[in-house]
């Protein structure tokens, strides 16, 4: 039995890898690992900047809370396996789907999955990152007991988000109202750190603690808490699926009149709307739009009640990483659907990029303006709101016509070969710097930080223009699938 459990879990790491290899290519694959190693050495490179400037507990704080919510990314496990034990995804069979076939438990498949996704992606990630820290200790003067204390805590911490989010990814399969009665009740728990000034929540949940007074108890607790989620979400796995089935009544023409505004392209607006809507992916589309931009408030907040300082985050600010957080929007537009049988209709990629993109700014419209009117009004900066409003709108135009160019509809695949990804960051990531830096300097220097900005925004529209205009070219001989 135990060479099963080896064989399984060997033939699930290679799956892992041909997937990735497949979708990206071998550079590709090995990518992501160097960036994180590189950040990582640049980072640890200037550690002593950094700590001077915060303090080492802050220091290590904000990286545990990053590896908690990568961990939260990667942990959602449990609506993987039901959609792949419910849904054909073409001609792709993953491993996942042998309790079909044979007389092995879905549980323990799935308990095989957990380990090799935990074990795949401290390889992928939290391993480069340590090896930087390493590389780094030359220059930096870390010593290797430091750099291990650091890796070991990220790898808790890490473990820790994904466990979570596999347990919540298992009880949404019985009950999704439970699950986001859980949700609140987290956010419920963690907004105490800011109303209690005594309660340090990171200090219970993450080995941070550990840096406070040195007691291994900050480790050990949650490496229990990792082991009572991970196994508490493998016995919630359902045995058996039951195939989702559900019946609608016509809509496509009453949708039609809904988005007559579209001209031509009102038909296969509907058709994306209706995809959308019937999937149960709407709710996870504006999340995974608006989620990330409260996070952002939420760990800015949190890092100023923790240093006792204001830090002028303003409302500018906030508008020009609406736009970057879009790509997320993007790509779960492009996750529910192969469209294959596109290929046997007057129907080019193109077309369907072109929907995919009005719908997309149809729901992140109001999203974007609501977001930039309530910072403004929280943070009391109303003379800055047209400003952001513009930054906001003119940066969410840009950065999805980048995302749909290089990306098309394969989004979720795409961005992570070598090629677009360094093309994706060599035209988002400078007008995202200069945003940011102007939006800070703009209490001091107006006039220059206006023109700054408008100098920008100028720019990324005509290249937006162009970017638009050359889709159709790239996309409209490539087929559908995945």
């Amino acid at each position: 039995m135990a060479n099963l459990d080896l064989e399984i879990f060997i033939l699930m790491v290679k799956e892992e890898l041909r997937l990735h290899r497949s979708f990206v290519g071998a550079i590709g694959s090995i990518f992501f690992p160097a960036i994180i190693f590189v950040l990582s050495l640049i980072l640890f490179i200037s550690s002593s900047v950094i700590i001077k400037s915060m303090g080492l507990y802050q220091a290590v704080l904000f990286l545990n809370i990053g590896a908690v919510f990568y961990g939260i990314f990667v942990g959602f496990l449990g609506k993987i396996g039901e959609e792949v034990m419910t849904r054909r995804f073409g001609q792709i069979n993953l491993l996942l789907e042998v309790p079909k076939l044979f007389p092995i438990s879905f549980r323990k498949i799935m308990a095989h999955f957990f380990i090799k996704d935990a074990v795949f992606y401290l390889f992928y990630s939290i391993i480069p990152f340590a090896l930087g820290a390493l590389v780094s200790s030359p220059i930096s003067e870390l010593s290797f007991s430091f750099v291990a204390l650091i890796f070991l805590a990220l790898t808790i911490s890490f473990m820790l988000g994904m466990s979570l989010s596999f347990l919540l990814s298992a009880i949404s399969m019985w009950s999704s109202k439970l699950m986001f009665a859980l949700i609140l009740a987290i956010f419920g728990t963690i907004s105490l750190r800011f109303i209690l000034d005594d309660f340090y929540l990171e200090k219970i949940i993450l080995p941070i603690g550990y840096w406070g007074n040195g007691s291994i108890t900050y480790f050990i607790i949650p490496i229990i808490l990792v082991a009572l989620f991970s196994v508490s979400a493998i016995l919630l796995m359902k045995e058996k699926f039951e195939e989702k089935s559900n019946k609608y009544h016509e809509e496509i023409i009453s949708s039609e009149g809904k988005f007559s505004f579209a001209g031509d392209m009102k038909t296969l607006l509907a058709k994306e709307w209706l995809e959308l809507k019937r999937s149960g992916g709407l709710g996870p589309v504006i999340m995974g739009f608006i989620g990330p931009l409260l996070g952002i408030y939420f760990i800015v907040s949190l890092f100023e009640i923790s240093l006792g300082i204001e830090i002028d985050y303003n409302a500018i600010f906030y508008g020009g990483i609406i736009g970057f957080f879009g790509v997320m929007t993007y790509s779960w537009l492009n996750n529910f659907e192969t469209n294959e049988f596109l290929n046997y209709q007057p129907v080019a990629a193109d077309m369907i990029i072109k929907a995919k993109l009005i719908l997309y700014f149809l729901l992140t419209g109001f999203l974007s303006l609501s977001y930039v009117v309530g910072i403004s009004i929280i943070r009391g900066e109303i003379d800055l709101m047209p400003l952001a409003l513009l930054v906001a709108l003119v940066n969410n135009i840009y950065v999805a016509g980048v995302t749909a160019r290089f990306t098309g509809l394969k989004t979720n695949t795409m961005l992570f070969d070598a090629k677009v990804l360094s093309k994706f960051f060599v035209l988002v990531t400078p007008p995202l710097i200069i945003i940011v830096i102007a939006s800070f300097s703009i209490r001091f220097d107006y006039l220059i930080s206006l023109a700054t900005l408008l100098v920008t925004l100028m720019a990324l529209l005509v290249l937006s223009r162009f970017i638009f205009g050359s889709i159709p070219k790239r996309w409209r001989n490539e087929r559908f699938g995945i």
